[in-house]
């Protein structure tokens, strides 16, 4: 079965009386909270590349249960978000990735390719950029999804050093605010070269992100 992997939401504790110490005619001062930390999650394409990616808390990963098989990440909340993940090195992509125009001619086909199953007769690429990986996307309405409630289509891909990483997300609602959690996850991929004579995680692991990882 897949390995899941869960980011936990976070949980406030009760204030109990007592706890604070007001002075008359001063505002109460908040209680300062600690951000919870992401859960960096690395995936290898290969014997000396990693790509990682930060999962925001309240997600999960849903880990292939045999090779080849696709990743996937989805909130807990319920929202209807299924995002779908491949990973490969820009060099052994078909086609191979060499750079910006070839990443957006990949999309562009697939895009093109989509449209016979498309509701639109149309579609717009749109830029995705994050700190390193940068790519394009489009989002069609699919005429006939594999389930009822995948009926929007946002899919793309983006290169992030020299690794290509392909996804697509699919939701029952256009503007989820799932959507763009999910893009900015994304954007903020990144490879990871390992130094000579050290090779890469054999299999894909997640751990916490402390601060100034």
């Amino acid at each position: 079965m897949p390995r899941r992997s869960r980011v936990p939401t976070v949980f406030l504790p009760l204030l109990g009386a007592g706890v604070w110490m007001l002075t008359a005619g001063a505002p109460p001062r908040a209680q300062a909270i600690d951000p919870e930390p992401a859960i960096r999650w690395q995936h290898p394409v290969s014997d000396a590349v990693t790509v990682e990616i930060d999962v925001p808390p309240g997600w999960e990963v849903i880990e292939p249960a045999e090779a080849g098989d696709v990743t996937r990440f989805a909130p807990v909340d319920g929202s209807h978000c299924d995002v779908r993940v491949e990973f490969a090195l820009a060099s052994g992509a078909r086609p191979p990735i060499a750079g910006d125009d070839a990443l957006r001619a990949l999309v562009d086909a697939e895009a093109q390719d989509f449209l016979d199953h498309a509701v639109e007769s149309r579609y717009t690429l749109r830029e995705l950029r994050g700190p390193v990986a940068a790519g394009y996307y489009f989002m069609l309405r699919d005429r006939a999804p594999r389930r009822k409630r995948a009926v929007f289509l946002n899919r793309g891909a983006l290169l992030a050093q020299n690794a290509v990483v392909r996804f697509s997300i699919e939701t029952s609602k256009p503007d989820l605010p799932a959507i763009r959690q999910a893009l900015k996850m994304l954007a903020g991929s990144r490879a990871r070269v390992a130094a000579a004579g050290t090779p890469a995680t054999a299999t894909s692991a997640s751990h916490e992100a402390g601060p100034g990882e």
